[in-house]
């Protein structure tokens, strides 16, 4: 290794910031440490080595094909056969793609296709559908794109799967075909993809225009999907009528087995058609197909009609994409040394006793009670019989929503809503709402902050519990705020000196052009790179800024009772509330404001059910 390198007069710039890198990481610099590697490519092989892969013998393929490898070490897929086989940077990163996904692509590869058309046979290999219509060399990518469109659809794709047909053409005959219309009309060789659509639109004209009927075309039906499990109430909250939580109709995994039927397509009928006075047939519109089901864990059989699990686990449904996840069933969890970790969804039949350290990669939920646990979980968290703390605290985590029956002396932060029946002396903290259900629920003691307000049965209670009720951007937010201005400044600050750089190494006839040339290259590619970073930051920050926007227009809704000894606070001012019923707390000019509310008219924060 080189330890010290100071001979850097044959290096322009950015050679010399990626020696400093290597140096800085001890890694050894003298494998691309070479004036006649350009920087680029200096760059792949430093991060190579950062991951103890010398990539030196692949630097003829240049820094493209440089970067996918890095990134395919990274991912722990291999692109070495590829690169072999002569594939060029943008074909590996379709490939490398394809196979983090576990996706087999080999059996369809060929060295003649670019990079998005890889990407669309991998598509089709995920959406289950049948490639072989469209995965051939004579086809371009946007081509393939409409034919596995027309295959997603259902579609007859042979009335425009000729390759002689621009992907425009093919197109308008998708399209036609989708709205059911006699697609004969326009759908000649002859016609320009212009032409294709004037006559489309006409059809469709034709399709609304008056005429004296005699006997009503009847349209056919859609096609359908037969779902051969509970689709409805997957994931929601169910409520009873006393407008509490109903946990034990709350049935939040669907389980299934391997080999199972998932759901069944029915294809559309063709419908009958009508009659004019004149004796013209009206022709029916045929019902329409359905796309084809997405996602993952299942199997689409040859019939392209019949979905069937791969493996065991809960099977989901939302909108069009059936997923099949794995599901770990455990009866009950008891105190551990050791803190237990899970990867995927989680169901507890029994109870959870503490102390013991839960952390949960997917939704968990917990058929018993919760006590003296700590809890941390990247999705949902739904606790049925609720939680409390006895000589441990407990203190829960989620990324997504959480619904528990009560908390009792609990810690709780969440990204998305916090929906619950009681919570006593908890300091509950969200990004979404925090909403109480039943007419004797709401908050009792404690202090809780929600970013999207309040909707309450009750705070407090007559014993004078001191409860506290924050509203406004907490300080999460507006480190995240400091943080990306403070980013946006710094990128600004690089811009400006890789332009003034740009400009010496322009105006410096000292330079030989070549060199010079090079340099300009490798700046302007800089800049263009900062620029892109700064657009993102700037992205970051307005979502930040509408956030801080919405936080400030919260407000706590009081269904039933607000009871003595609660404070509600914002930013500096609070304001200690008046013991009454039916009321909304709001911020009106920064300040706090307490009105009557009414919520048959305009409930600011529904109670209606809530999915994820």
């Amino acid at each position: 290794m080189i330890k010290d390198f100071n001979n850097l007069d044959n290096f322009d710039y950015f050679q010399q910031k990626e020696i400093q890198k290597g140096l800085e990481k001890k890694i050894d610099i003298s494998l691309y440490a070479k004036p006649e590697i350009p920087f680029q490519i200096m760059c792949q092989l430093r991060k190579g080595l950062e991951y103890g892969y010398d990539l030196t013998p692949y630097i003829t393929y240049g820094a493209g094909v440089l970067h996918e490898l890095v990134k395919s070490i990274q991912s722990g897929v291999s692109l070495i056969p590829y690169v072999h086989a002569g594939y060029d940077s943008d074909q590996l990163n379709a490939i490398r793609q394809t196979l983090e996904k576990q996706i087999a692509i080999d059996p369809y590869l060929d060295i003649s296709y670019r990079g998005a058309c890889i990407n669309e046979i991998a598509i089709g290999l995920e959406h289950h559908i049948d490639i072989t219509p469209y995965a051939k060399t004579c086809y371009t990518w946007r081509k393939m794109r409409e034919i596995r469109l027309g295959i997603e659809q259902r579609l007859d794709i042979s009335k425009y799967s000729n390759p002689l047909y621009s992907y425009w053409q093919m197109r308008e005959i998708r399209q036609g075909l989708m709205d059911g219309l006699d697609i004969s009309y326009y759908q000649s060789l002859m016609y320009t993809a212009k032409e294709m659509k004037k006559r489309r639109l006409q059809l469709m004209d034709q399709h609304h225009s008056p005429i004296a009927i005699e006997t009503e075309p009847e349209n056919g039906r859609d096609g359908y999907y037969d779902f051969q499990f509970e689709t409805k109430n997957q994931q929601t909250l169910q409520l009873s009528d006393d407008g509490s939580i109903d946990f034990d109709r709350i049935k939040w995994f669907e389980p299934v087995s391997k080999d199972q039927i998932l759901a069944v397509y029915h294809a559309p009928s063709p419908g009958k058609n009508g009659k004019t006075v004149t004796g013209t047939t009206i022709p029916a519109i045929p019902g329409k197909e359905q796309p084809v089901l997405t996602g993952n864990g299942f199997e689409l059989l040859p019939d392209q009609k019949t979905y069937v699990a791969c493996k065991n686990g809960h099977v989901r449904l939302q909108k069009s994409e059936l997923t099949v996840s794995d599901l770990i069933r455990l009866d009950n969890l008891s105190p551990a040394e050791e803190p237990l970790s899970f990867n995927g969804d989680v169901y507890v039949k029994g109870t959870i006793t503490g102390p013991l350290v839960i952390n949960v990669n997917g939704d968990l939920v917990v058929e018993g009670f919760v006590n003296g646990a700590e809890i941390h979980c990247t999705g949902n968290l739904v606790l049925k019989s609720g939680i409390n703390a006895s000589s441990v605290e407990n203190t829960l985590t989620a990324g997504k929503q959480v619904i528990c029956k009560f908390f009792e002396y609990v810690t709780l932060s969440a990204g998305k809503n916090i929906s619950f029946g009681t919570s006593l002396n908890s300091n509950l903290s969200c990004y979404g709402s925090i909403i109480s259900y039943g007419e004797k629920g709401g908050i009792i003691g404690g202090s809780c902050y929600a970013e999207k307000g309040f909707c309450l049965s009750n705070i407090g209670n007559s014993a004078g519990n001191s409860t506290t009720l924050l509203l406004g951007t907490n300080d999460h937010i507006r480190l995240q705020s400091m943080r990306l201005e403070k980013e946006i400044l710094n990128i600004k600050t690089n811009i400006s000196q890789l332009k003034d750089a740009y400009q010496d190494a322009y105006k410096n006839i000292v330079i030989k052009k070549h060199q010079r040339n090079d340099l300009l290259i490798h700046l302007k590619d800089a800049i263009d790179q900062k620029n892109e970073e700064l657009e993102t930051a700037h992205q970051k920050n307005e979502q930040v800024n509408k956030r801080r926007t919405r936080a400030c227009s919260s407000r706590i809704i009081v269904e039933n009772q607000i009871h003595q000894n609660v404070d509600v606070q914002y930013m500096s001012r609070k304001i200690n509330a008046i013991p009454s019923e039916n009321v909304a707390i709001l911020i009106n000019d920064n300040h706090l404001v307490m009105e009557k509310y009414d919520f048959s008219a305009s409930p600011q924060i529904p109670k209606e059910i809530i999915t994820t």
